[in-house]
């Protein structure tokens, strides 16, 4: 419709004009993008490229005379839960959750938005769009972005395991284990969500786990950033006997990975090898 083709213009010119368009702060995003974002029967085509418009804006990285980032002012309360609702309301559209999934990705970047997605159920949103379209790639590694975003924060990285975070991480990597950029967000939501930052425990694991990490491991034997992130989440999964016990059922496969992380990257990944050996070792 006209409202669509007019959208879609916008998203054209907006790679062009959107340090002018924002100089005056939220005109774009405010009189435009949201009135429709919070219509209850914007169809799927319209939100898809409001969210689009959205992305396109928060890749600007320059700040307006107020020193506010357009992160910042795109990512205000309002916009948050237009962009939440909308994407529970098209959990069919594959489109509507991959933009949408893309554009909180950077609007994570901003610490206080971290809390803003939380704080609206936004971490249940990003799993059930993770879930319903796995085979999505760019979905899929833009969904693990936020939450791998989030989960730097202590507190937050309990309420996306509390929620089934793990499960979901380790059902994404399973399916688009051939895929890098999804492994080592995987890989890094994992390491960052090992820890109860409650209780300081290590989660405990299971066998499916620990093959995951190893077939990711031998996949990209010469990615420096799986096999950094791969060491990384073994070591913290390390510091808990039982998961130490766990891993010696698959002591052949484990020594051969890290061995030849550590020799391929031994800046990156020797000491960590040492220390999840020498915790072998000791079984």
């Amino acid at each position: 419709d006209i409202e669509y083709l007019a959208l879609d213009v916008l998203c054209a010119l907006l790679p062009l004009a959107r340090p002018r368009l924002l100089m005056d702060g939220k005109d774009i995003v405010y009189k435009i993008i949201l009135p429709i974002l919070e219509r209850k029967r914007s169809n799927e085509l319209v939100v898809e490229t409001c969210f689009t418009a959205l992305w396109t804006l928060c890749h600007d990285t320059k700040v307006n005379s107020n020193n506010v980032s357009y992160k910042e002012i795109i990512g205000h309360r309002k916009t948050i839960i237009s962009i939440l609702d909308q994407m529970s309301r098209h959990l069919g559209s594959e489109g509507v959750q991959e933009k949408g999934c893309m554009t909180l990705w950077l609007l994570s970047e901003v610490y206080d938005i971290k809390f803003l997605i939380a704080d609206l159920n936004g971490v249940t949103t990003i799993l059930i769009a993770l879930q319903c379209h796995l085979k999505c790639l760019t979905l899929q590694e833009a969904g693990l972005g936020v939450l791998t975003s989030m989960s730097t924060i202590p507190e937050l990285k309990d309420i996306i395991s509390d929620k089934g975070g793990v499960d979901v991480v380790l059902c994404t990597l399973w399916v688009n284990v051939g895929h890098e950029n999804i492994v080592i967000g995987g890989l890094i939501a994992m390491s960052n969500m090992c820890v109860n930052s409650k209780t300081n425990e290590i989660d405990l694991i299971g066998y499916p786990e620990v093959e995951l990490i190893v077939v990711a491991m031998m996949d990209f034997r010469m990615s420096s950033q799986v096999q950094l992130c791969a060491c990384r989440l073994l070591r913290n999964l390390a510091l808990a006997n039982q998961n130490v016990n766990l891993m010696a059922i698959l002591i052949d496969q484990l020594t051969g990975a890290l061995e030849a992380a550590a020799n391929n990257f031994p800046s990156e990944c020797g000491e960590r090898v040492d220390f999840i050996l020498d915790r072998l070792l000791s079984v």
